[in-house]
């Protein structure tokens, strides 16, 4: 219903983790297994993604690896 409306969607991890903790290969996973699952009940990928407590991860690499699997 929401996206039938028009409104698009915003990602957010399932485990809210702290990023900046995580190691690249779980931060990347946090984001994809999600964007998978949207993905999978609803047809879409979220175009947004908003990081707990506002932490982004600060490799940019992480942001690459996001991209390509999503």
């Amino acid at each position: 219903m929401i996206i039938s409306s028009g409104h698009k969607l915003g990602l957010h991890p399932q485990n809210h983790p702290y990023f900046p903790n995580l190691k690249l290969s779980d931060a990347v996973k946090e984001v994809v297994s999600n964007n998978d699952l949207v993905l999978e009940l609803f047809g879409t990928s979220p175009n947004a993604f908003s990081f707990p407590f506002g932490a982004r991860y600060p490799m940019m690499s992480f942001y690459r690896r996001v991209m390509e699997q999503t």
